[in-house]
């Protein structure tokens, strides 16, 4: 059995994968479950647009299969500059779950969220040991 437990539904739309076929291959291959995972307080909306026009591509019986399987989660990628937002970023995230799920979007994650030290360091991303301040550490732990 074949899952999947991390994917961003949107970046692979954007990138011109074949996302038609590859959630009708999910089905056919009896995935259980697919979870598209946010990464900014405000990607949800967008994340469920895209997910629906890809669904309304798929013939009624796959739609239908495809809908079943996957759900969402909401986060935010900690960013320095999210963690400096972080009650604007908290109250934004909250929102836009309250009208996901009032809309009938399954949600059952949090994340992206937490410390990324991995991924936050120098060179990548521009970002240097100055982006990881005491008071950005502290901000992370307020927000994580």
């Amino acid at each position: 059995m074949f899952t999947d437990t991390h994917f961003h539904l949107h970046r692979l739309f954007e990138s011109d994968c074949d996302c038609k076929e590859l959630l009708t291959s999910c089905v056919k291959n009896n995935f259980p479950f697919l979870l598209d995972i946010g990464t900014d307080s405000d990607d949800l909306p967008i994340r469920v647009e895209i997910a629906n026009k890809i669904l309304n591509q798929l013939n009624e019986q796959i739609k239908q299969k495809v809908k079943s399987i996957l759900f969402f989660s909401a986060g935010i990628w900690p960013s320095p500059e999210a963690i400096k937002n972080r009650f604007e970023q908290i109250e934004e995230l909250e929102n836009n779950i309250k009208q996901a799920e009032s809309s009938g979007t399954k949600i059952i994650a949090i994340g992206e969220c937490g410390l990324d030290h991995h991924w936050n360091i120098s060179n990548p991303d521009k970002r240097n040991l100055d982006d990881f301040s005491d008071e950005l550490f502290k901000g992370e732990e307020e927000l994580f």
